[in-house]
Order: C-alpha cells, then sequence, then structure tokens
C-alpha cells in the first residue's frame, strides 16, 4: 500500500512556549502539533472536558458518573 503525501494537509506547528503562558494553552498547541501523544493528549482533554459539560448540563452527580477518572 502506497502512501500519498497529498493525503497529509495538516501542517504540523511547532510548539512555541512564550504564548503558552497557561496548561490549557499548552494543551491547544499540543492539538496541532506533530506528536502523536500530543494531539491524543489534546483529544482526550476536549472529550474530558464535553464529558463534564454532558454531565453539567443534566446536573447529576460527576462522583458517580465518572468515578473510573
Amino acid at each position: 500500500m502506497a502512501i500519498d503525501p497529498k493525503d497529509f494537509d495538516t501542517p504540523v506547528v511547532d510548539y512555541d512556549f512564550s504564548k503558552a503562558t497557561s496548561p490549557q494553552q499548552l494543551i491547544q498547541q499540543m492539538a496541532s502539533a506533530g506528536g502523536f501523544t500530543a494531539t491524543k493528549f489534546a483529544t482526550a482533554r476536549e472529550i474530558l472536558s464535553q464529558m463534564k459539560a454532558d454531565i453539567d448540563a443534566v446536573d447529576a452527580d460527576p462522583e458517580r458518573v465518572t468515578n473510573w477518572l
């Protein structure tokens, strides 16, 4: 199976630590970084943020819903 370079159109962006003044900003930069782990970490943050929003939307007890975290 040949890999076509045209399939990879998302540019890799290096970290700019001068702009990362908070953990949130650093994770946001990880979302567009080239490392696989960094992008997965940023995706995990988005998933957890959405889970928290869903829990809050129905006024659920987060300790009973996300006790596995």
